[in-house]
């Protein structure tokens, strides 16, 4: 176990055992081996985090987080799950038990009156190797009946920038399929690694969503992050890609998003994210529901951004 936590570290040549290493490996096992169980007695439940637009300061979206919390263990974290997942190539499950219960929420959404606008799952590269995942969100879109509520562009799929990058060709026709499908397709942590211009000449994207750590250090070294999320912001209008930020949390930063005319904001500066059944138990106890865009304004946005 010593010499596997450094088999990839060239710079270390030594790795003491100790009791933390057998706690990251019981823990490791214990998400593994619990994975299934978790997703049946819903133990891991989808929260949903808001995206506002910036001008109105309506809900323009969702994306949908996964939360675990554990009967045993208490609440594991994302990126204690998310990690081990990856590691041992089961995140595919994950991903399309997040989608089918974006999927499964729509008719309780619809029913409870709370309007309905675009819901993004994040996908990862692996689960492409692992499933036909067109398929399967085409059978879970049609186990729903989802076209009486909304059409497939209301559902999106998030891929991350470094996913983009080390993508083999099957992959990238995969990629292609879900726009071929009708589903929406956005680029997420845009500028958190070595980005690619190129992608875009290869990819429709729907949007890019950009690494919160560029918002989180905008006067950094002269305020470079300042310039390049302004300039970044300017050449997605010319290519006719939506924009959002995320990580806002002051209002010193959504005042500077604002300003550079970007259309998306996402961040606990606005809200937390939360799962249907406290929305719906918010909305029953007080009559609150959240702004959120209609259709007919969000195209209206659409067709402004495009001019």
């Amino acid at each position: 176990m010593a010499l596997k936590r450094i088999e990839y570290n060239m710079n270390r040549e030594v790795e003491f055992f100790s009791d933390s290493s057998k706690q990251t490996y019981l823990q490791d096992r214990y998400i593994i081996e619990n994975l299934d169980r978790a997703i049946k007695e819903g133990w891991i439940k989808l929260y949903y985090h808001s995206i506002f637009r910036v001008e109105t300061k309506k809900i323009a979206a969702f994306e949908c987080l996964a939360r675990w919390d554990d009967p045993n263990k208490g609440m594991i974290y994302p990126n204690v799950f998310i990690n081990v997942l990856l590691k041992y190539h089961l995140l595919y499950k994950l991903d399309l038990f997040m989608f089918e219960q974006a999927c499964a929420e729509v008719k309780t959404r619809f029913d409870n009156g709370l309007p309905l606008v675009p819901v993004s799952v994040n996908f990862s590269r692996q689960d492409f190797d692992h499933v036909d995942v067109i398929s399967e969100m085409n059978r879970i879109y049609d186990k729903y009946n989802l076209s009486e509520y909304c059409d497939k562009s209301y559902l999106v799929i998030e891929i991350t920038e470094q996913d983009i990058e080390a993508g083999k060709e099957t992959f990238k026709e995969q990629l292609v399929k879900i726009k071929e499908n009708n589903y929406g397709l956005w680029l997420d942590d845009f500028g958190s690694g070595y980005s690619a211009i190129s992608s875009f000449s290869q990819y429709e994207f729907d949007l890019m969503k950009f690494d919160m750590e560029l918002v989180k250090n905008l006067n950094d070294k002269r305020g470079v992050n300042h310039i390049l999320l302004e300039e970044m912001v300017i050449l997605a209008r010319k290519l006719g890609i939506h924009t959002l930020i995320e990580g806002a949390e002051t209002q010193e930063q959504f005042d500077f998003i604002k300003q550079i005319g970007c259309e998306l904001v996402q961040g606990y500066y606005f809200t937390k994210p939360e799962p249907l059944d406290e929305i719906l138990d918010r909305v029953k106890k007080t009559g609150f529901i959240r702004t959120c865009e209609p259709t007919e304004e969000r195209e209206a946005f659409t067709q402004k951004w495009f001019e």
